[in-house]
């Protein structure tokens, strides 16, 4: 036993089977999230009503493959590595805007890999909470708040008017 050596292939984990709100993506579907597979697809956006997405890991390591361990951690969400449970990355109802999801794996004698694998996530966010709808609202706030000034200093001078005809026909 002292002359075995442990194992030093510390496995890169693969992204497979990619779904998104309970359904999967594949290249080509129409949905418009992935243009190739998912192994060679290094960013993926989301619309704002597909926010949650399950990504499936593995790595190319068979020899005691179901000794191999992951971790991630969703970068602008989360601060700290978690480990995964079973090999299967759950994301659920991620709110709008830009994530980084990192990967690590270790081979079935606990050494991890040093370089994690990387899947940048984009979710739009729904129309009215773009830069562009809050623009709009924004100008039409503007206006309405001039076209009630406007009203104001209109009624006032037509005030003034009718009062003005009426002390000239009492003269």
């Amino acid at each position: 036993p002292e002359q075995m050596e442990d194992n030093p292939f510390t496995p890169k984990p693969l992204f497979s089977s990619p779904a998104a709100s309970g359904v999967e993506i594949h290249p080509g579907d129409g949905s418009g999230i992935l243009e190739q597979g998912i192994t060679f697809t290094e960013r993926i956006v989301l619309p704002h009503d597909l926010n949650s997405i399950v990504l499936h890991v593995s790595v190319p390591n068979y020899l005691s493959w179901h000794h191999n361990t992951f971790s991630c951690k969703l970068e602008g969400h989360d601060k700290d590595w978690h480990p995964t449970d079973g090999r299967s990355i759950i994301l659920s109802n991620l709110p709008h805007g830009r994530y980084s999801l990192l990967v690590k794996a270790a081979n079935n004698d606990g050494k991890w890999n040093e370089e994690p694998l990387r899947l940048d996530i984009v979710v739009k966010p729904i129309w009215y909470n773009t830069v562009w709808a809050r623009i709009l609202f924004g100008l039409l706030a503007v206006a309405a708040i001039a076209g009630i000034f406007i009203f104001a200093i209109r009624r006032k001078e037509e005030e003034g008017r009718i009062e003005l005809e009426r002390q000239e026909k009492a003269h």
